[in-house]
């Protein structure tokens, strides 16, 4: 029996459509049944009634059997599947590298590397942790916010650094600002 042509286009765009879904990164909810007694990363998952044994990410999750859990497969390389906690109470320590900065040396200049963003439900930045390291030897964290109006943009942060011989030191981008808080001004 011969399919009708609408049926058939039909048919196509339905195989077009599989085929793209299995290159794209899928993420789904799972259960720990058991830990992989050979390899302490690897958890035992239930993920749509089928187990699977995954590595965690990050390596040092605190992840225990009966816990819900994120599986991520990406791009729908199978092989490459983990799990990730489901909250952050799952994690022991939360380690984030940096690959552009190294502590060990000093940049010829100033380097700032947002690792951590905060943003709107329209993707603009309201906030940030990020690691620095100054050419003047001091390497330590920011924290800050910023808001664009009228196109111009506005910085409210913080820098907490230690130099090269132990020093310590803190950096504010505002300090009127940080005077009238504090109530000494």
């Amino acid at each position: 029996m011969k399919k009708n042509p609408a049926q058939e286009i039909i048919d196509a765009i339905q195989i077009l459509i599989d085929n793209t879904m299995k290159k794209t990164t899928n993420i789904n909810g799972g259960i720990i049944t058991s830990i992989d007694t050979t390899d302490t990363n690897k958890y035992f998952v239930k993920i749509r009634g089928k187990i699977n044994c995954l590595p965690s990410y990050p390596k040092n999750a605190n992840i225990n059997i009966g816990d819900s859990v994120l599986v991520i497969v990406p791009q729908g390389e199978h092989s490459q599947g983990f799990i990730l906690p489901n909250s952050f109470n799952n994690l022991n320590n939360l380690f984030i590298t940096n690959q552009n900065i190294d502590i060990a040396n000093t940049p010829n200049g100033d380097m700032y590397n947002d690792n951590i963003c905060i943003n709107d439900k329209n993707n603009q930045e309201i906030g940030y942790i990020r690691t620095v390291s100054l050419n003047t030897g001091e390497d330590g964290i920011e924290i800050g916010t910023t808001k664009t109006i009228n196109g111009e943009t506005y910085n409210n942060n913080i820098g907490l650094f230690i130099d090269k011989e132990g020093n310590q030191s803190v950096k504010i981008s505002n300090p009127n600002a940080w005077k009238i808080a504090l109530g000494i001004e």
